[in-house]
Formats: structure tokens, C-alpha cells, sequence
């Protein structure tokens, strides 16, 4: 039985419902029932959230268990059921859920960081709250490297509801400092490698990299393929991630002012065929100051 069909089943029948909650379960070691109970249980979060609504403590203990998979589905089951409306239930689990981003697993806080938008968006009166917790990431257990991660996934989430340009730029003038900061300390750390990668979403909006990087590479693709891929990746609807790619220089002029570019509008062979001749390149050519 697929997750859908599953969930579909779970809808009129209690019974069906509770096993898909022990699936996600930090008690349930099959990896097959884990993982079709929690696509399931998605599913559900998205469609019919009323369903899942009555079961919010059995999420919010999901978040303070020992499993990352079950904080996973927790984290996203919750940010869905906000969405959906929480009749106040968020604002009771805030530090619970916003404690995760100082978690021992790095893909937990990551994805904490990436609904944050989605949260923020439907909790107006939280957006500030949101914004300090997403701003102190810095101030986590987490190494430089890692925390640059975490980064990489709120940003995505600030550009959801900062909608406005002057605010935008405000939370910019924040966040980029401690981004470059960041970005030296790890380029330092790593010296001696043959050529380092920065990964710089805004490198030419911004121009703050010019004196750190000596090549520039652009990873490209059809832009509707590009909002295919963002939606799935981040939850995000097609009206959402056209506003943060209207944030960003035109698909045209971004590839005009790369040094180097890789298609990545095909298969994952070709994707790895074209990285590895970059990366034969850089290693005989690039230098890094």
C-alpha cells in the first residue's frame, strides 16, 4: 500500500491513523514502515491537517525525543498544521520547537530554519520572536561550517515574509556580515586545499565577495525548472519562490557575469560529468588568495 493510499485509509479509520503515528515512532526500527508512515503522515499534514490537529501533543513529544527521523517528521507535520490554523497551539510550543536549532543533529536544525518562513508567515505576531531565534544561529554548539548550513536554509524562509525591499535589506545588512565573517574563518581553516568553494546565493546582488573570491561559477537550469525544484525542496508555493527569485538578477545576467556555468537541467550523470571536469579544471588552474 502506498503513503497515499495509506493515509487516504487512516482518514475514516482510527485504528489505521494510530499506526501511522507508531510508525514515527522512535520505538519503530523498520526503516520500510518508518518511512511509508511518515510520508503518509505528511501527506495528511498537508491535505487534511484537521485529522492530525487533536494528535498535537503526540508531535510535540516527537520534537523532545532522541530520534532525528522523528523530530524530522514532527518539525514539518507541525509547521503544516500552524498553516493550516492551530487554534494557538504554536505559540504554547515555540521554545520547545525553536530549541531545536541548537539540536545535536545538524539536519534537525537545518529544517527548523527552512519552515520558519512558512511559520512566520501564518504567526504575523511571531515574526519578530522568529527572527531573533533565526539570528542567533551563530550563537549555537555548532562548528562555522555548520552553522553556514543552517544559514543556507533561513534564508530562503526571511525572504517569505520579509517581503518588503527596505526591510529586506535591513535584515541583509544583519545577516551578511556574519555570513562573510564566517566564510573567512572557514577559507583561513582550509588554506593549504588545492581550491576552496564559497557558496554565495547573492554573490553578484551584492558585490561583498569581489576581493575573496577569483572565479565565479554559476549553476544553471530552466527557471521552471528551478521553481519545480525549489517548491518540492522547501515547501514553498510558485507565488513564493518567484518573489525571492525577483529578489535576484535576471537568469540572463547572472550567466553573463560567470566566469564559469553547469547545466543542471539533465541527468544526475551529466551533472556529475560536468562537476568533475570543473573540478579537473580548478585543480590545475584556480587560485585561491
Amino acid at each position: 500500500m502506498n503513503p497515499e493510499t495509506m493515509a487516504q485509509h487512516a482518514l475514516h479509520n482510527q485504528r489505521a491513523l494510530q499506526d501511522l503515528l507508531d510508525g514515527i515512532s522512535p520505538k519503530t526500527q523498520k526503516s520500510i514502515i518508518r518511512e511509508s508512515s511518515s510520508k503518509a503522515v505528511l501527506y495528511l499534514s498537508e491535505q487534511h491537517p484537521e485529522v492530525l490537529l487533536p494528535h498535537w501533543a503526540s508531535f510535540v513529544k516527537l520534537l523532545k525525543s532522541d530520534n532525528g527521523f522523528s523530530k524530522y517528521v514532527a518539525i514539518h507535520v507541525i509547521a503544516n498544521l500552524v498553516t493550516a490554523g492551530d487554534e494557538g497551539r504554536f505559540e504554547k510550543t515555540f521554545n520547545t520547537f525553536y530549541k531545536l536549532l541548537d539540536d545535536e543533529s545538524i539536519m534537525v536544525a537545518s529544517h527548523v530554519a527552512g519552515v520558519s518562513g512558512q511559520i512566520a508567515k501564518a504567526k504575523p505576531a511571531l515574526q519578530s520572536k522568529i527572527t531573533r531565534r533565526l539570528l542567533d544561529i551563530d550563537k549555537t554548539h555548532f562548528a562555522a561550517d555548520r552553522q553556514a548550513l543552517i544559514i543556507s536554509y533561513a534564508l530562503p524562509s526571511f525572504a517569505q515574509y520579509f517581503a518588503d525591499a527596505d526591510a529586506r535589506r535591513t535584515l541583509e545588512s544583519i545577516l551578511h556580515p556574519k555570513i562573510r565573517q564566517t566564510a573567512r574563518q572557514l577559507l583561513a581553516q582550509h588554506a593549504d586545499a588545492p581550491y576552496q568553494i564559497v557558496v554565495v546565493p547573492l554573490l553578484f546582488e551584492t558585490g561583498d565577495y569581489a576581493g575573496l573570491v577569483s572565479c565565479s561559477l554559476v549553476v544553471d537550469c530552466d527557471e521552471t525548472l528551478q521553481i519545480a525544484r525549489t517548491m518540492q525542496r522547501n515547501l514553498l508555493s510558485e507565488a513564493e519562490v518567484r518573489a525571492i527569485m525577483a529578489a535576484q538578477l535576471p537568469r540572463s545576467q547572472r550567466v553573463a557575469l560567470a566566469d564559469d556555468v553547469i547545466e543542471n537541467d539533465g541527468s544526475l550523470k551529466k551533472l556529475e560529468e560536468s562537476v568533475r571536469a570543473k573540478h579537473e579544471k580548478y585543480i590545475k588552474t584556480c587560485i585561491v588568495s
